[in-house]
């Protein structure tokens, strides 16, 4: 009960809470927990962002699914929970500025409650971390330099502190397996930390009554469209593919990635980007 009372002090309305951890720790589980116990508590209706059609019959009856981010500004009363939101937000797109910051701005508006997984922090610029109540680190990344972009910033900082507490919750001698990427006790918690009211630790966290691992797989390339001030996101349900023709360009290798240049082409501007970790290159 303590760990829930502290949870009711962190996740209230008219605000936005980022999700972060690497693949596999309990993210979409963590979400969907909360969707569930504050939809009840705030007497909010539940929105999922991006959850493809074949993955619908997972959810409870009462849940509507969007097509795109877009969508949530049409939504009052509502909590809204955007899956891998570095994929389907342009929020590390300095020329989505506009765009980003009234999105965050939503809940005060809309009377909402938004939920942001990220699998890698680096995408989520500096300017942006003021919209957040409250960051909720599951367990980050192994090479955790790669996930965010130095080693001075606010969220890499928040990492280092969160490792070392899912550290403590390692069975000695634990080794990684197919059934269990992470130890259960890790996945069972989540490092909170909590500008708002003035706190950090970790907090044990169930899961949803309906939860089921096949929602934590969703598979969704965004890219940014834009004239003028106006910029949207749209969804791409196929794979993103390297320069060479046949690599699969995958989540964590976006999270990692370093532009080399711009391009211009038809009247669109993209960027050329390597992983530094594989050497692969990509357009995007």
């Amino acid at each position: 009960m303590e760990a829930e009372s502290t949870w009711d002090q962190i996740i209230q309305p008219k605000a936005s809470y980022l999700i972060l951890g690497d693949v596999g720790t309990g993210k979409s589980a963590l979400a969907y927990w909360l969707m569930e116990r504050y939809s009840k508590k705030y007497s909010l209706a539940t929105v999922v962002v991006g959850l493809p059609s074949n993955k619908l019959s997972l959810l409870p009856e009462s849940f509507e699914s969007i097509s795109t981010p877009d969508d949530v500004a049409n939504k009052e009363n509502v909590i809204a929970y955007i899956d891998e939101a570095d994929i389907q937000l342009a929020i590390e797109d300095v020329k989505a500025r506009r765009y980003v910051t009234n999105f965050l701005s939503l809940p005060r508006q809309r009377h909402q409650i938004l939920l942001l997984t990220f699998h890698y922090p680096r995408l989520v610029l500096a300017r942006y971390l003021p919209f957040f109540a409250a960051f909720l680190h599951k367990r980050p990344p192994y090479l955790i330099e790669f996930a965010s972009k130095s080693k001075g910033d606010a969220l890499y900082q928040m990492m280092m502190k969160a490792e070392e507490r899912f550290l403590e919750l390692v069975p000695p001698n634990w080794q990684p397996t197919e059934k269990e990427p992470q130890p259960l006790e890790v996945i069972r918690h989540t490092y909170v930390v909590a500008p708002r009211i003035r706190w950090q630790g970790l907090l044990t966290n169930p899961t949803s009554s309906f939860w089921s691992q096949d929602l934590s797989e969703v598979w969704a390339i965004t890219q940014v469209e834009g004239k003028g001030n106006e910029v949207k996101t749209i969804l791409q349900f196929h794979p993103l593919i390297g320069t060479d023709g046949k690599t699969l360009i995958s989540q964590e290798m976006r999270g990692r990635r370093v532009k080399l240049e711009d391009i211009h082409t038809k009247g669109r501007e993209l960027g050329v980007y390597v992983d530094p970790f594989t050497n692969v290159q990509w357009i995007e």
